[in-house]
């Protein structure tokens, strides 16, 4: 009987201390994932479905300029141009290198005279056709880090300030961003 009474005395001091985790009394605090492909312009999100690439062009001696458009949905490719509504964020890149879109640390501004240096555009509804957006705005403060993946992607992630609306802006793409000639 004795036996019997430390088992069950045992089982039940086992649930008891398993009841009890000390990871129960403290909310998860862990940090959130950042989702791709979006930007936001102050607290509003929109969603980015595909990238595409120009080929680099000389801006001035040593300068080149790479420009690549991310799209949502509603704006799609069809040969070199783009057609449809939609949202759109567009990033002239400025390297030394040219025909590459060099991976690091990008400065936005409005010079854009020197290497690692972005011009940023954002357009709300944008409309390929008349090449205008029902919100459009550009982005002069902050960076714009470019990675170049194993698979051969690309990851973009910047946060800035967008100039007239004065609001924050970020972007976060990964994913395919094909060379569009």
């Amino acid at each position: 009987m004795k036996a019997k009474t430390q088992i069950i005395l045992f089982l039940v001091l086992s649930l008891v201390l398993y009841s009890c985790n000390p990871d129960d009394d403290n909310p998860s605090t862990s940090t959130p994932v950042a989702v791709d492909n979006q930007f936001t312009v102050s607290s509003t999100v929109y969603d980015l479905s595909a990238g595409y690439r120009s080929p680099s062009f000389p801006d001035s001696p040593g300068l080149f300029i790479t420009t690549i458009a991310l799209t949502g949905d509603g704006l799609t490719r069809s040969g070199n141009q783009l057609t449809g509504i939609g949202d759109i964020v567009v990033i002239e890149f400025y390297t030394a290198a040219n025909n590459v879109l060099q991976a690091g640390t990008y400065n936005l501004d409005s010079l854009n005279d020197q290497a690692l240096t972005a011009y940023l555009y954002y357009g709300i509804n944008y409309d390929s056709q008349t090449d205008s957006a029902v919100i459009e705005d550009e982005v002069f403060q902050g960076t714009i880090t470019v990675d170049l993946l194993t698979n051969g992607n690309f990851k973009i992630t910047g946060t800035g300030i967008s100039d007239d609306a004065n609001s924050n802006f970020t972007v976060n793409f990964d994913g395919e961003i094909p060379l569009v000639n």
